[in-house]
């Protein structure tokens, strides 16, 4: 039943003010024992934005927040705990305006007038996940990373300048963008790395990898100092840029940015600087028996947020020279998803057989390869050559568009031996993060339940997709799910933060909107984007809550042609907003293939765990169906080989013993 809108006046409302250490004064001064208020208004000096909180909630998520170390009471936790975030800030509108609720009134002068809300109550589910979130107080530390530099920007063309990177449990300031560093388990000390990545302006002068400690009972940890330039051909003007990236046992762990703006004193910034945006996600699962280092680990950087320059860090036990990780520069002669598209169109054509377009595609592959950074291919080489173990590939990039599991080896003349390569995502367990942060997804999900989204096309424009049906059921029966309906936008506004669940499965038809955003056809012709899904509350908070495994099987009915879809929106979206694992296509797949590749992934999930043996990784099972494309009775059958996972390449999905009771596999 909905309920209209209530005017609170100012009169009834608690208002906090300030920084996070001010908002937390005011809670512990005061009693709480009878909320004399109808609602709290807090307006954030780091947000610059005003929130709504019902008084005796607001009140227990203070003392969650209260409860935790001081090491711990940190501006990202404390913004995490009350979710009090950039898009979380509600409109402000002025008196007179019945606004949709909520809403902050505002006089004049940006004084507090009122507040138009609805009656709300405690949310008990809430609250157990605030508290869960709490305890993992007993185990994981959590430091904010920060940035220093020796001389303050602006930066003269050839000057040089020292860059101090540490962690402490203090604040970051306004300058920094981070991304907290999270450490599980109980030790006391942790020997972390600190991989300082630049822009092309800059130049790191003598090691840019460098050791630091964290010791837990030490607010602050120690420095990692590096000696940075500017080139001498530096634009003025030019907002350059620094990532220090921080990993802990081969796992990245958090980083923090800061731009350098390059000119003499007086420069201004240019428009640029106002348009960084930061990060939307709910951050990364903290795990104390987190998956084990990839056998070769390739970190991609962009800290100015240009498409065609980016610094690399190429990691692997199993060669002396990059047991530390050596880091070189990227640059592309064009923007990366140019560059993709226009190496995949020949593969995109129409007219063409499809052993002809599966020839375009390995063609791609190799010239895919062949743009990759050298001193990758000079690792994969070396580790080649010595026969090491190489079986997993786990690439961190914040560039989305280029497909690594396409890449398709090139030896040079004294690494080939005749052996016909297939694509790095068939010969190997390749997984990829695309992420705008240095932060390492989770290792597995339990597949306790499933939301599934499956829209019914038939009063719709779009064609009716014939295993959509069967494929919804499929999911629903195996992993005790629960097909969304209607399939539509309001409904998924209203109703998603109560029927999300650990596999979010859609099926349906998708499409490109933009180089970064795609969209799924809904019922009744309507559409739901990647940029509707960052934007739409309900959807972010149930994906952060949950942090669901998510399988996107976009398809066509009677494909004439591949349509490439990408990696720049739902796969990117769903990452940033904290799912745990993404399986996508590339290019739009025929929906009789893709209702196999579906089933092909669960039953394999679901004979594992009723085997006992230890489960094989998403990663390991997406190879062999991949594989398929490439030999065998469906040679040729490109669906195939345009799924990507996206997540850690030990990732693992398993089903409760309930589940499998419940549903036994044939």
């Amino acid at each position: 039943m909905n309920v209209d809108p209530t005017f609170i006046p100012a009169a009834r409302l608690l208002k906090i003010e300030g920084g996070m250490h001010d908002i937390l004064r005011s809670i512990t001064q005061r009693e709480w024992k009878e909320p004399d208020c109808d609602a709290i208004a807090v307006h954030t000096h780091f947000t610059g934005g005003w929130y709504l909180f019902e008084p005796r909630f607001f009140f227990q998520r203070a003392r969650e927040f209260l409860d935790l170390s001081k090491s711990q009471q940190t501006l990202k936790h404390f913004q995490d705990i009350f979710d009090i975030h950039e898009y979380r800030a509600l409109p402000e509108v002025s008196p007179g305006i019945k606004a949709t609720a909520p809403a902050i009134v505002l006089v004049p002068g940006n004084a507090l007038h009122g507040a138009w809300m609805r009656p709300t109550k405690l949310d008990t589910d809430d609250v157990d996940v605030i508290r869960g979130a709490a305890e993992q107080k007993d185990s994981a530390l959590r430091r904010t990373p920060h940035m220093d530099f020796s001389t303050a920007p602006p930066m003269a063309p050839g000057s040089e300048f020292e860059v101090e990177v540490f962690a402490d449990d203090s604040v970051s300031s306004p300058d920094e963008e981070i991304d907290l560093i999270v450490l599980p388990g109980t030790a006391n000390e942790f020997e972390l790395s600190v991989w300082l990545a630049r822009s092309a302006e800059l130049e790191v002068i003598g090691p840019n990898d460098l050791p630091l400690r964290i010791v837990r009972d030490e607010a602050r940890s120690s420095s990692a100092k590096f000696r940075v330039k500017v080139l001498n051909e530096a634009q003025l003007g030019r907002l350059a840029a620094l990532t220090a990236s921080f990993s802990y046992q081969g796992r990245p762990c958090g980083r923090v940015t800061r731009s350098v703006l390059i000119g003499a004193p007086g420069t201004v910034a240019p428009a640029e600087a106002e348009a960084r945006t930061r990060d939307f996600s709910g951050g990364v699962r903290v795990e104390n028996n987190p998956p084990p280092p990839a056998d070769l680990i390739i970190v991609v950087a962009c800290p100015d947020d240009k498409a065609d320059h980016y610094d690399v860090k190429v990691t692997t036990p199993w060669l002396d020279d990059f047991k530390k990780g050596v880091s070189k520069p990227w640059p592309l002669p064009t923007a990366a998803g140019d560059m993709v598209r226009g190496k995949m169109a020949n593969f995109t054509k129409g007219g063409i057989s499809n052993k002809q377009r599966l020839d375009n595609l390995l063609g791609a592959g190799q010239e895919l390869f062949e743009a990759s950074p050298k001193h990758f291919r000079d690792a994969f080489w070396e580790l080649i050559r010595r026969k090491a173990p190489l079986k997993t590939i786990y690439i961190l990039s914040e560039e989305p568009h280029v497909p690594w599991e396409l890449m398709v080896p090139v030896p040079e003349p004294g690494d080939d031996d005749g052996r016909e390569w297939k694509p790095l995502g068939v010969e190997f367990a390749i997984g990829r993060w695309v992420h705008k942060g240095h932060l390492s997804p989770p290792g597995s999900v339990s597949l306790k339940s499933a939301c599934v989204l499956a829209p019914d096309y038939k009063n719709s424009q779009q064609t009716v997709l014939e295993n959509a049906a069967a494929e919804s059921a499929y999911v629903c029966e195996k992993f005790g799910g629960k097909p969304f309906t209607p399939a539509r936008y309001q409904a998924i506004r209203n109703r998603i933060s109560t029927e999300m669940a650990p596999l979010f499965h859609f099926v349906g038809h998708g499409s490109i909107v933009n180089e970064n955003d795609e969209q799924f056809a809904l019922e009744q012709d309507e559409t739901f984007s990647a940029t509707e899904a960052r934007g739409m509350a309900s959807f972010r908070d149930a994906i952060r809550k949950m942090r669901p495994m998510v399988f996107l099987n976009a398809c066509e009915v009677g494909r004439p042609i591949p349509t490439l879809i990408g990696a720049g929106g739902f796969p990117r979206t769903f990452a940033q907003l904290g799912a745990s694992a993404i399986v996508a296509p590339l290019w739009s797949v025929r929906d009789g293939c893709a209702h196999k590749v579906a089933v092909a992934l669960y039953d394999a999930v679901r004979e594992d765990a009723g085997s006992g043996v230890k489960p094989r990784s998403v990663c390991e099972i997406l190879r062999g169906i991949r594989a398929r494309a490439y030999s065998g009775e469906d040679e040729g059958e490109d669906s195939y080989a345009a799924y990507c996972f996206y997540g850690d390449p030990f990732f693992v999905l398993s089903v409760p013993s309930t589940a499998m009771a419940n549903n036994p596999t044939p």
